[in-house]
Parts: structure tokens; C-alpha cells; sequence
């Protein structure tokens, strides 16, 4: 019979009495240097509207990539697939499925790569506005005329599914 180590817990302890000891006035000037930077990245992003136009298209094209997820999920869900939800693979989402289904496993909410298929509604109705803004007001015609972009219909199809899947009754309301 051998001594066995208990298991080891883990605490937020360290971190959480860092918030009242002398460190807290460095942790705050670390977060101010980080808005700050953020901040300036920021103005210099849309300093141009070049750069407004490639960061928004590339934010709708990586919820586009999370909205195919998250219809993979429900198949994968359905049919027994592999990586049904990344967030239990990652340790970070408690249980198995836990608001995936809530116990009950014919009611299935697509997540993607959030705990919450809220948070991930409210993502892709951002993502969906946007892609219908660059949808509708595309680039300039040889005549100066606004066209439609034909290309982000996929993209609109794939969020509007997506946020459907996730049943989020306030992400739905928003796009109502």
C-alpha cells in the first residue's frame, strides 16, 4: 500500500489577493499601458478607410469560419462526430454539454467556440450586421454607383443559420 497525493485543486487565491496588497497599483498601470495601446491601435487602424474596410472583412470572415462550427456542431452532435465542442476539449467549459443541452439531449444549441450559445448569438449578430452593410454597400461600380456584393451571401447565409442554431432568444430579438 503506497501513500497516494491528493488531488490538487485549483484556486484563484494567489491572483485574487494580488487585487488588495501593494501590487494593485502596478496590475492598474499595466491595464491603463494595455487600453492605451489598444487605443492607439485602434486610431491607427482607422486612420484610413482601407484599413477599416480589411479589419472589418476580416472579423466577418473569422465568424464566418466560427458560424461553420458551429453548424458542425449540431451534426456533429447528432451523428456522434468528433469535436463537438472545443471549449470541454479545452478544460474551460465544465461539463459535458452542459448548456449545449441542458440535460436534455434533444435540445441541442449550437456554441461554437463560447461556453454561452448566448454570447455566441450576440457575436454572429454582430458579424451579420456587418456582413450585410458589406453586402449592400460594396465597392463602387465603374460609374460611381453603390452595387450589391455577391459575395458576402455566403457569408450572410452561414451567420443567419448559425444564429438560428444557437437559439438565443436575445441575439434573435436583436436581429428582428
Amino acid at each position: 500500500m503506497g501513500i497516494v497525493n491528493p488531488v490538487p485543486s485549483v484556486t484563484w487565491a494567489p491572483e485574487v489577493e494580488l487585487r488588495g496588497s501593494e501590487v494593485r497599483s502596478l496590475i492598474q498601470l499595466a491595464f491603463l499601458y494595455f487600453s492605451s495601446l489598444a487605443y492607439f491601435l485602434t486610431v491607427y487602424l482607422c486612420s484610413d478607410v482601407s484599413k477599416v474596410l480589411r479589419a472589418v472583412r476580416l472579423y466577418v470572415y473569422c465568424a464566418t469560419a466560427l458560424a461553420g462550427y458551429g453548424i458542425y456542431q449540431l451534426f456533429a452532435f447528432a451523428f456522434n462526430l468528433p469535436f463537438v465542442d472545443i471549449t470541454n476539449a479545452l478544460g474551460t467549459g465544465g461539463g459535458v454539454y452542459h448548456v449545449a443541452t441542458y440535460g436534455a439531449t434533444h435540445n441541442f444549441r449550437a456554441h461554437g467556440t463560447f461556453q454561452e450559445p448566448l454570447n455566441f448569438g450576440h457575436y454572429l449578430l454582430s458579424a451579420f450586421f456587418l456582413s450585410f452593410s458589406l453586402w449592400l454597400y460594396g465597392p463602387r461600380s465603374a460609374t460611381g454607383e453603390w452595387r450589391l456584393f455577391k459575395s458576402y451571401s455566403f457569408p450572410l447565409l452561414l451567420l443567419a443559420v448559425a444564429l438560428l442554431l444557437t437559439r438565443s432568444r436575445g441575439a434573435l430579438i436583436g436581429l428582428a
